[in-house]
């Protein structure tokens, strides 16, 4: 029985055996084969029996059903060892039986072993992907390393010539060795994340590739391969020589931006830690307190002044838990499980959780519903958790005795969002901080902060396909709005990703991008 054992992405691990005579979807939906993916839409692709054979259909998805690097069309068989690739998911297409099959222990078929050098590989593009892959390894800076990666491959295939353009703020930025290049060609498939091809019509027979190259690492930048030469270059072979250097190159820049990346995380780990050793520590100090002032009142038997203490214990006891699931929000990301909520009951509900809270500050903290609110397909405790950190924020920036908090719903229609805002009377933001407001751990409450409140409800809202963003804020109050997606269709929009790893052939350019003119 042939199985789709999945070889990348959430589900890395799961087998979905295929069951003779019954065609599958594959997908999110309860219908399909169910994927936590979310690249992957809920009826993504269909596979179907054909007597000993299976094929695959796609229907319809965001990003595309790919076989073996290639996007499909129509119905496409499948056969074992081929790999199929939908979102950020791929499967590898196996014998149910060959899974769990244990390798065999050769030890004793082997006789005594011998220090012996592995020869290299005898094809071209073997040579070219071993060489490749060594450089990509060497610890060099990444100019270095495109600069070597371009004359190797420019030597293995035999180009006229062979270079990397990295993308800055003002465009390509070209080495100094090259002094024409066709940078309209490089900027087109780096738009469309596809190979590109040309022709150069001043030269007669010459030809120019650019190949985007992803790197498959967030902050690494963005490089093209160009490569140029005769009718050779538009030969397969070459081509997919070319292919395979770039991705080859890809490994080597991400590995590059990795480095990069830890050593800024790394700081950003420390500071982190400090933030939250403070917000802990205060916490503590106000627990401690209050627990002192009961235990003293207990001694004494003066029952109505244990009832001061115990609001200190009850406010530092919210703002432990508060941390706590904003830690979790923040660190883990549990996949949603949207349905449809009453957003108005549930707007209603954090309302009265966090009257004691207003009360104890002697704040008035009120709710302003739209009647014609329809229902939001949600996550219902994450919108809860959103809402509940933008009413505790606007809380302890309200002033005692004369502060006043509203949390308000609307429906935009034309939009199909929900909006959530809350408005405090507090003395604002200050300006220098108004534009990194929703950034993890910066907090305008001093210690008695962790800048991760407003940070979860925006991620929050991005996830729901929405967003949270800061309406007003002045010596008068602030005003923060927590807005949504409402519908089943804006929930799936919010999961639809670039497909960056499409592997696709040459295409021709547009005319307009040729003639252009090479270097010496």
């Amino acid at each position: 029985m042939p199985t789709l054992l999945v070889v990348h992405g959430p589900d890395r691990g799961r087998a979905f055996p295929l069951p003779p005579d019954e065609p599958q979807l594959v997908g999110r939906s309860s219908e399909a084969l169910g994927l936590t993916d979310r690249t992957v839409s809920r009826l993504h692709a269909e596979l179907t029996p054909d007597g000993d054979h299976w094929t695959v259909r796609d229907l319809g998805s965001s990003h595309g059903t790919f076989l073996n690097g290639l996007r499909t069309a129509g119905h496409v068989a499948l056969q074992r060892g081929d790999r199929l690739r939908l979102g950020d998911s791929e499967f590898l297409v196996v014998d149910e039986g060959a899974i769990h099959t244990a390798a065999p222990d050769l030890t004793t078929q082997l006789s005594s072993a011998t220090q012996t050098a592995l020869p290299l590989p005898e094809s071209r593009d073997a040579i070219l992907a071993y060489r490749l892959a060594r450089l990509s390894a060497e610890p060099t800076r990444t100019d270095d390393f495109l600069e070597q990666a371009s004359r190797l491959i420019q030597s293995s295939a035999g180009l006229e010539s062979c270079v990397m353009l990295r993308g800055g703020a003002n465009g390509f930025l070209v080495p100094t060795t090259v002094q024409h290049a066709p940078l309209a060609l490089a900027e087109q498939a780096l738009a469309s994340g596809e190979p590109m091809l040309a022709r150069d019509e001043q030269r007669g027979n010459h030809h120019a590739v650019a190949i985007p190259i992803a790197a498959h690492m967030h902050g690494a930048v963005a490089t093209v391969l160009i490569a140029r030469g005769g009718a050779e270059l538009t030969s397969t072979s070459t081509l997919a020589a070319l292919q395979l250097s770039a991705q080859l190159v890809g490994l080597g820049l991400a590995a590059r931006a990795a480095n990069s990346e830890n050593d800024g995380r790394l700081a950003a780990i420390g500071e982190s830690m400090a933030t939250l050793s403070h917000a802990i520590k205060n916490i503590l100090q106000g627990l401690r307190s209050g627990a002192d002032a009961v235990e003293m009142t207990i001694a004494r038997g003066d029952l109505a002044q244990a009832r001061e203490g115990w609001p200190i214990l009850q406010r530092n006891l919210d703002r432990i838990q508060s941390l706590v699931l904003n830690m979790l929000a923040w660190a883990k990301e549990r996949p949603l499980e949207p349905e449809m909520i009453d957003l108005n009951a549930l707007v209603t509900e954090v309302k009265e959780l966090l009257q004691a809270a207003a009360t104890r500050k002697r704040l008035r903290l009120g709710i302003e519903l739209e009647s014609t609110l329809p229902p939001v397909y949600a996550d219902l405790s994450a919108i809860y958790q959103a809402i509940t950190n933008l009413a505790m924020n606007a809380i302890e920036a309200a002033p005692e005795k004369t502060g006043v908090v509203t949390i308000r719903t609307r429906y935009n229609a034309q939009d199909d969002a929900a909006c959530i805002t809350v408005i405090d009377n507090g003395a604002g933001i200050p300006l220098s901080l108004r534009s990194r407001l929703f950034e993890p751990f910066l907090s305008t409450k001093g210690q008695r902060g962790t800048g991760l409140g407003l940070a979860v409800a925006r991620k929050i809202a991005h996830r729901h396909g929405g967003s949270a963003r800061l309406v007003r804020s002045d010596e008068h109050g602030t005003e923060i709005a927590l807005i949504i997606q409402a519908s089943r269709l804006g929930n799936e929009d919010a999961s639809s990703l670039d497909d960056l790893d499409a592997t696709r052939a040459p295409r021709s350019a547009s005319s307009r991008d040729v003639p252009w003119t090479f270097g010496p």
